[in-house]
């Protein structure tokens, strides 16, 4: 059912259709519609009004700021870089003391922009008790516009507040000029978007809206506001990991992890954005707590697979190691075994990834484990390719330790058979190639018989 919600957005245009072949709608938005405009246009001028009388004061306040950070960019190109995101160093902390002194008077220009806008309400609370608003569904009409003017506009105060665009001596977090005109900017539209939208479909419903087609309109805006959200953070993505990436010098584990992380978090940003769109729109429930516990395990599982992946491998690289003895014992042994080193590292890390990604998918709630159980499918497929692993291991090592022998022999009798040692080496290449073609043989039979062909025949 909250899935077909989604696809009820032709709703809207039946109602739309029906609402514009309505007489008595159209009438009656015409009504409310004159109405609102008279009650806009006079909290507007007295809002505006309002803020020409407090621009003074305001001045005085940003006059006081103590200085501490560059002055703003008067660049004419600064905004079109805001918008192409070309912002930035995003938030850094300002010195507390400097922060303090600050405070007092970003609050007081805050409390200054929220008068004219406490002033629009009053004008508009004043119209709405008046005559002019005889009806029902005008008042509803005309409270619910100069809520959402007077939120919206509230918001973008906050914002203001805090990177102060134009006035950086008011500026509580450390971001540029043209950082500031682009939270600002994204916010407006942000703002606007979600406001107005939920104003505009709770209006619609006065107007005779489906109740279906009014959850279809608010997905549709939470899918708008989301977009927008996705498109700061692609616009974004290179301050951010900027922030995040830090030298290559640096080897600890922590540094590594943020330099993975800064090439990679506007994917989950945007994945996690998407994700908590879906589960609201589709009304999962419990949605939110399951997506929190899905992020969750996959953040602990991948950081414990990559710390297993690291330990292995290092155990791995160790256990190749020789000592001194063993490799005057077997020259060139070290040297052959260590060829093997990159395969044995890949192996191990996707053989921890293949763990790691059924047990992620059974903390995920999908009974993943029971895939290699009770002689299923799995076990069978494990079983076997756990078989031809060991058959390749043991076949490797046969052919080393062989080749190691044959090294070995020849380099004893090179100090006291010369002649000999000569002619075992014009035969050693026939050698090795029958010791490898039967080496093959075998283990290429018992991998048939592992996957159920019949070697019979070929025996």
């Amino acid at each position: 059912t909250h899935a077909r919600e989604i696809g009820d957005f032709p709703l809207l245009g039946q109602w739309a259709v029906r609402f514009a072949l309505d007489p008595d709608r159209q009438a009656q938005a015409l009504d409310v519609g004159w109405r609102l405009a008279v009650m806009l246009l006079i909290g507007l001028g007295i809002e505006l009004g309002a803020r020409r009388g407090l621009r003074r004061p305001a001045e005085i306040l940003a006059a006081k700021a103590p200085p501490g950070s560059p002055p703003p960019s008067r660049d004419a190109d600064s905004q079109e870089a805001a918008e192409e995101g070309q912002t930035e160093k995003l938030l850094r902390r300002l010195p507390t003391l400097l922060l303090l002194r600050r405070l007092p008077l970003a609050l007081g220009r805050f409390c200054l922009e929220l008068l004219p806008i406490l002033a629009f309400l009053a004008a508009c609370y004043v119209v709405v008790g008046s005559q002019l608003a005889d009806g029902y569904t005008v008042r509803l009409v005309m409270l619910g516009v100069a809520h959402a003017y007077a939120g919206w506009r509230g918001l973008v105060a906050l914002v203001r507040l805090l990177v102060a665009p134009g006035l950086p001596q008011l500026r509580l977090i450390r971001v540029s000029e043209e950082g500031a005109l682009y939270l600002l900017h994204w916010t407006r539209r942000i703002a606007a978007l979600a406001v107005f939208g939920y104003a505009a479909a709770e209006i619609g419903l006065l107007f005779g809206l489906y109740w279906i087609a009014y959850e279809a309109l608010m997905k549709l805006i939470g899918l708008g506001v989301t977009g927008c959200l996705v498109v700061v953070i692609a616009q974004s993505r290179g301050a951010v990991a900027a922030r995040l990436r830090v030298g290559a010098e640096d080897t600890r584990a922590l540094a590594r992890l943020r330099n993975r992380l800064a090439g990679i978090w506007h994917i989950l940003a945007i994945f996690y954005l998407i994700a908590l769109w879906g589960v609201w729109a589709l009304d999962i429930p419990d949605g939110f707590g399951r997506l929190l516990r899905v992020v969750a395990a996959a953040a602990i599982i991948g950081a414990l697979a990559r710390m297993l992946t690291v330990l292995a491998q290092s155990a791995f690289d160790r256990a190749l190691s020789f000592s001194p003895e063993t490799t005057l014992e077997h020259p060139g042994l070290e040297a052959r075994i260590r060829a093997y080193q990159p395969i044995g590292r890949v192996l191990i890390a996707v053989l921890i990834t293949a763990v790691a990604l059924v047990t992620l998918a059974e903390a995920w709630g999908v009974d993943a484990f029971s895939w290699f159980t009770n002689d299923s499918l799995g076990e069978r497929i494990v079983g076997a390719l756990t078989t031809i692993g060991v058959t390749l291991v043991f076949a490797l090592l046969v052919w080393e330790l062989a080749n190691a022998g044959m090294q070995r022999h020849l380099e004893r009798l090179s100090h006291d058979q010369a002649a000999r040692s000569a002619r075992l080496r014009t035969l050693l290449p026939m050698l090795r190639t029958t010791l490898f073609g039967g080496i093959c043989i075998v283990a290429g039979l018992m991998i048939l018989s592992e996957i159920g062909v019949n070697i019979a025949p070929l025996l």
